[in-house]
């Protein structure tokens, strides 16, 4: 080989191609083999559970425990004595012990014998309790609760199913249960057909499999028993109905009782709390007597799960609330598609999408029924007309026909067929059950008895003649004449026992319960008579409507030719009647009927949308009377219908009126943006108008005009616009604020005045910030959703949006958009990407685009929480989006796939992160290494994250892409999490916490503190960008990294001493962020029991078989930037958990913040009773009541004494916590108050109209009259 051009002067030779390609080859191939391996064990690691494991049951260490333990010693040594006896019987030679007794020639084996006989027999009899009665008696119910939990719960009907995707809920109450130290009770709280008996169903099985023994009871059958409500006593009482037939006595069942209450394994399960004294005298000291159960029951650390609907009861209650929020869309479909031979995977997936049934377990279970029944197809394969036809219909319709298919399926007979009744018989049950719904309707009530349809003996007059007359009507011959009172009976309990057999009801007599609300809703929605003004009008007024009453004349607006039975109803009239029932008043329940309303008016192509936006636009802020939880709800679902209702009235008609409408509707919705302080809601009306298309984008341009480029000013900039308006406001508090100081002195009624004014300044302030704050927001989910002739000009927006952060752009010469905005324009930009491209207002162009503002954000971006947004965002962006399914179940490989290596994008990413940002918007006083800038630890977590979303495919499980949503929510998963689905959106709205990695969860955990921290009070626009530039760098602050005892959970606002940030820092802390906000300050996010506890459970090795696993002790199970011990961190979560623990951490009403203790707490009139004189003169000299008479005896047992006294709720508590002594609550002495109060007019009525008042002066010193 001629090597003449090896090394040539000045060139440099084309290298030579490597040797041994084979074998080169061969390593590439098994280095892509580890790497694909690698790969499926993150997936696996992605897919598994993220909740610590429920753990079992054992008996609670005591010294009752110790006893019975040595019992069992104790037997095998009497076992062994009277076998030492046997021997010798039997052989007629004696037995080793006695020749060793008999070679001692003393007594001493005689008096061992004789001391230990007695306790060796107690022994036995406890070892044979223990053994056999303990045993027997408990085995069959465990034994039940794990094969068949529906029989055990009374609250489950006969068509009760299992229902996936609540897994995580039932192990984090069973391990919050489990743990006495920390225990209280659980209340799980969800709306009509949101599955909470399905969860108590699923929870008993789970706690039955653990060890522990669950007794389900039903609240509705509570009775006040003499003078308190006690869940103890309910428990007792249905234990022994449960295990009745496996005892000889009521005492073994009460013995059995006890001991499962000494080994703490009983776990009281209580259901429909809202039924609770529903009727007659115990209704009026209900919520008080609600209370106090709860308490006894915190005290008494018993382990209960209370199910209720939101209601005011649920208000300063001492228990964790766990709000139950609907199945993941995952879950329904796994659940319709379980044990389906051929699947119509796509249909299924439209169907759950389009009617939600991932709201109400009552849906799923019928959408499966029809599906087993092949009722879904509307092409081909349907029993007869009873197809289901689900095209061209919206959410409602499309659940209206699936009820009317079930209701036709389960007359047919293709539903419950194993009932032996003829077509024939079925309906006329269906009928006669769906008369007494709707009476149940009119009345607000599940349970309606006969009386109320067919009048009472001496009264055959109905009360609801209107109702009885069309039942006639529908039944014909069938039917008896109403004055045959006993053949009307006959029929009704004949039809109430067949209804039972069907699942619609439940029979008691003479009336009739309707376990599933929407059943109920549904059935009675063709009978109760809308054009009757005082029936309807009556059950509009307070404190109904029911849900239920709602939720039929909904369903009843989307009846047409298909329904023929349900007659024509005047919806404009109906619409109005709701609007003037719910202007005047100020409780959640206003807002479900606006709801309602804008749902009905759908039907009429929004003929009423105007007056209902305006009225829901003045009452908005005027609305805060009840639980601020049940108000938000409320206020959630009212947006996301409100947005719903506008996207279908502009596709289902097109002209310039509907336009109107519509652009209108999407401008009160900005408006309520500006006004509402919740992030969550107007969190939810951006997305809803992000959705909104070209009529949204109309209505922001009708509010915010851009020119085009060419003719383009400076005061159309939003920031010069942002500025512009807050120097005016500026202006004008400066104006008023000397005004009123000049004219205050002395004057008591313009210092009022002038308070009130500082307090609206503030708001007005917040008001303008949140408007841009939206505008922020909106900016970049509208790219996506306009069409192409909006679209240059969305686009024209986001680039002046984002020319703020270039300082060669600007006037200043500076990066001069505020952090707040810079943090809401990348939060535009995540739930941007967070669109598949399946979804609707998707398009390629505009897709592309957003990825590259993004990158230029990302690289002039100031903020750590900025940078770690748009990281998340352009990681979904990055996701290979697959757009076919395979036969096995997980995503088809398309060009799509062909995605960039994911550890080269995201170290990309990170390069540019912060790379072109304002120098002069760095902390001066920050010190920066000399290889380059350092990364935020969260932004660098949140990258590796990022890899791991990626790698994996599943970004579910390590982006989220709403803080406070997340930690809000528990989520719910299917059985197989590593399934794929198609659909809109990477990260759905069900996805909470529980979905989230560990690592993701510890991340999302210390990013809600610090932004808590920084975000504490966003009314005060000026302090909270002070505290986010003093927040923004490259460090976390030595609170989150070396110790946490300056943060200070546990303040309240009660405390008297103030504590501004700053002021609980440690030395030389430039953050000056400390300490927390305090409990009932309502920060960005309050963080809920359930994700404290399981920030505890990811700090043990809490995986099975770990304490012997060595690897376990070596893994790291703190975060990088967390420089503590796992104790110290421990010890923070465990005060963090604590804030939920007392009602000023949310329960607090917005209009009681700052109020005092008197006003808070309630004075109430109560008699004490007292098992004899003597405890009740202890009672009195160390509570020290205010005593309402003297002492009288009782008509009780014994010497039974009582007096009435006047005290405070706490104080009724605690008197009633003392032995031998009980309270019995007369009334609210403190509602009796206020109501006499409110009857005193005010002035002397009875003075002449022209005389002068007198008397109300103040009384001033008379300098003159002193000297």
């Amino acid at each position: 080989m001629n090597y003449a051009i090896r090394h040539p002067k000045g060139k440099v030779a084309p290298p030579s191609r490597p040797p041994l390609v084979r074998v080169r080859r061969g390593l590439c191939r098994g280095a892509g083999a580890v790497e694909r391996f690698v790969r499926r064990l993150r997936v696996r690691m992605a897919a598994r559970s993220m909740v610590a494991p429920a753990r079992r049951w054992w008996a609670k260490p005591s010294l009752k425990t110790c006893v019975q333990r040595l019992s069992y010693l104790g037997c095998l040594l009497l076992l062994g004595w009277v076998g030492e006896g046997a021997y010798g019987m039997i052989t007629h030679r004696p037995s080793p012990m006695q020749r060793f007794c008999e070679q001692g020639k003393s007594n001493g084996c005689m008096v061992v014998y004789g001391f230990m006989a007695p306790f060796l027999s107690i022994g036995l009899a406890t070892c044979v309790f223990l053994a056999v009665q303990y045993v027997l008696v408990r085995r069959p119910l465990n034994k039940t609760a794990k094969k068949d939990a529906r029989r055990l719960v009374p609250t489950a009907g006969p068509t009760m199913e299992d229902v996936v995707g609540r897994k995580e809920v039932c192990l984090i109450i069973a391990r919050a249960l489990r743990d006495r130290r920390t225990r209280r009770p659980y209340l799980l709280v969800g709306g009509v057909g949101t599955g909470k008996t399905s969860v108590l169903v699923q929870l008993t099985e789970l706690l039955a499999r653990k060890g522990a023994t669950p007794v389900p009871v039903r609240l509705r059958d509570a009775e006040l028993d003499g003078a308190r409500l006690d869940f103890h006593e309910m428990g007792m009482k249905r234990f022994a109905e449960l295990v009745d037939r496996g005892v000889l006595s009521s005492h073994q069942s009460e013995r059995v009782w006890r001991q499962l209450c000494i080994d703490d394994k009983v776990v009281i399960l209580a259901d429909g709390l809202e039924e609770t004294f529903a009727e007659g005298d115990e209704q009026k000291e209900r919520d008080i007597q609600i209370r106090h159960a709860i308490e006894r029951a915190r005290r008494q650390k018993l382990p209960l799960v209370i199910a209720s609907r939101p209601h005011s009861p649920l208000e300063n209650t001492q228990a964790a609330i766990i709000d139950l929020e609907p199945l993941s869309e995952e879950a329904a479909l796994e659940y319709l598609e379980k044990d389906s031979v051929a699947p119509d995977d796509h249909r299924l997936d439209w169907i759950v999408e389009t009617a939600c049934v991932a709201e109400s377990p009552l849906y799923l279970q019928i959408a499966r029924q029809l599906r087993d029944n092949h009722l879904l197809d509307h092409l081909g394969g349907a029993k007869g007309s009873e197809k289901l036809d689900t095209r061209d219909t919206d959410r409602v319709g499309l659940r209206l026909q699936l009820l009317e298919t079930w209701r036709s399926a389960l007359s047919a007979g293709h539903i419950r067929g194993n009932i032996a009744l003829s077509s024939e018989d079925r309906e006329t049950t269906i009928e006669v059950v769906s008369a007494l719904a709707g009476i149940g309707l009119l009345r607000d009530r599940l349970e309606v008895r006969f009386d109320e349809l067919i009048g009472k003996d001496n009264d055959a007059e109905s009360r609801f003649p209107g109702i009885w007359e069309r039942l006639s009507e529908r039944l014909g011959v069938r039917c008896p004449v109403r004055g045959d009172m006993r053949q009307c009976r006959v029929l009704l309990a004949l039809c109430a026992t067949q209804g039972e057999q069907l699942g619609l009801v439940e029979a008691h007599g003479n009336r009739v319960r309707f376990p599933h609300s929407i059943v109920q809703a549904y059935l009675g929605a063709g009978y109760f008579d809308v054009s009757c003004r005082d029936f309807f009008s009556k059950a509009l007024e307070e404190p109904g409507p029911g849900r239920e009453l709602l939720i039929g004349l909904v369903l009843r607006s989307r009846a047409g030719p298909h329904v023929s039975r349900w007659g024509h109803v005047d919806w404009q009239d109906v619409v109005r009647r709701l609007l003037h029932a719910a202007e005047g008043r100020t409780d959640p329940k206003a807002l479900e009927m606006y709801t309602a309303a804008l749902e009905i008016d759908q039907v009429r192509k929004g003929a009423e949308l105007q007056a209902i936006a305006g009225s829901v636009l003045r009452r908005w802020k005027w609305i805060r009377s009840g639980d601020p939880r049940t108000i938000e709800g409320a206020k959630l679902t009212l947006v996301h219908r409100f947005g719903e209702v506008l996207r279908a009235i502009a596709g289902a008609g097109s002209g310039e009126d509907i336009a109107d409408r519509v652009r209108n509707g999407y401008g009160v919705l900005f408006s309520i943006a500006t006004v509402e302080p919740s992030y969550p809601i107007r969190l939810a009306i951006a997305q809803e108008m992000g959705a909104g298309g070209d009529l949204a984008f109309d209505a922001l341009r009708d509010m915010f005009p851009l020119p085009p480029k060419e003719e383009m000013s400076r005061e159309d900039d939003p920031w010069v616009q942002y500025g512009r308006e807050t120097r005016d406001e500026s202006y004008v508090e400066h104006r008023t604020r000397e005004f009123y100081l000049r004219q205050m002195a002395g004057n008591d009624q313009v210092r009022q005045q002038y308070a009130k004014f500082e307090k609206d300044s503030v708001e007005r302030r917040a008001e303008i910030w949140r408007k841009f704050v939206m505008r922020a927001w909106l900016v970049p989910l509208m790219t996506e959703s306009v069409g192409e002739a909006h679209r240059s000009q969305a686009k024209e927006r986001v680039r002046l949006w984002l020319g703020h952060l270039e300082p060669e752009h600007t006037h200043s010469h500076q990066a001069d958009l505020p952090l707040s905005l810079e943090i809401a324009l990348a939060q535009g930009f995540k739930s941007a990407a967070n669109r598949r491209k399946l979804h609707p207002h998707v398009n390629e162009e505009a897709r592309d685009f957003l990825i590259a503002q993004a990158e230029g954000m990302l690289a002039h971006a100031r903020s750590w929480f900025a940078q770690l947004i748009l990281i998340q965002a352009l990681c979904l962006w990055e996701l290979p989006d697959s757009s076919t399914r395979s036969g096995t179940g997980k995503p088809g490989r398309t060009h799509a796939s062909a995605k960039a290596d994911p550890v080269q994008a995201v170290r990309r990413w990170l390069e540019m992160a912060g790379t072109k940002q304002d120098p002069q918007g760095r902390n001066q006083d920050e010190v920066r290494p000399p290889r380059g800038d350092r990364l935020h630890p969260f932004v660098a977590e949140a990258a590796n994250l990022a890899v791991l979303a990626l790698q994996s495919g599943h970004p579910e499980r390590f982006v989220w892409i709403d803080e406070m949503g997340t930690v809000g929510n528990i989520g719910s998963s299917p059985a197989e999490p590593g399934a794929y689905r198609k659909h809109s959106l990477w990260i759905p709205p069900s996805a909470g916490w529980t979905t989230l990695h560990p690592r993701a969860q510890q991340l999302l955990a210390d990013v809600i503190v610090l932004l808590n921290l920084t975000e504490r009070d966003k009314e005060n626009v000026d302090e909270l960008e002070a505290r986010l530039k003093r927040a923004n760098r490259s460090a976390l602050p030595p609170c989150l990294t070396k110790d946490r005892r300056p943060l200070d959970p546990k303040r309240t606002v009660g405390m008297a001493e103030s504590a501004p940030p700053g002021s609980a820092c440690l030395r030389d802390c430039p953050f000056e962020l400390c300490p927390y906000p305090a409990m009932g300050s309502l920060p960005r996010a309050e963080v809920r029991e359930t994700f404290c506890r399981q920030q505890q459970a990811l700090l043990r090795p809490y995986r099975r078989l770990s304490y012997a696993n060595p690897l376990s002790w070596v893994r790291r199970k703190r975060a990088p930037w967390q420089g503590m011990t796992c104790k110290e961190l421990r010890g923070f979560w465990e005060a963090m958990a604590a804030r939920s623990r007392t009602p000023s951490s949310s329960t607090f009403s917005l209009q009681r913040k700052g109020a005092d203790m008197a006003d808070r707490e309630r004075t109430l009139h109560v008699r004490v009773t007292a098992t004899d004189d003597k405890t009740l003169h202890t009672t009195l000299r160390e509570e020290r009541p205010d005593i309402g008479g003297g002492p009288c005896r009782t008509a009780g047992p014994g010497d039974e004494v009582s007096i009435e006294a006047y005290v405070t709720e706490r104080k009724a508590l605690e008197i009633d916590g003392r032995d031998g002594v009980t309270v019995h609550v007369l009334k609210d002495a403190t509602a009796t108050g206020r109501a006499r109060q409110a009857e005193v007019g005010t002035g002397n009525r009875f003075a002449a109209p022209d005389a002068v008042p007198h008397g109300l002066g103040e009384k001033t010193k008379d300098e003159r009259r002193e000297r």
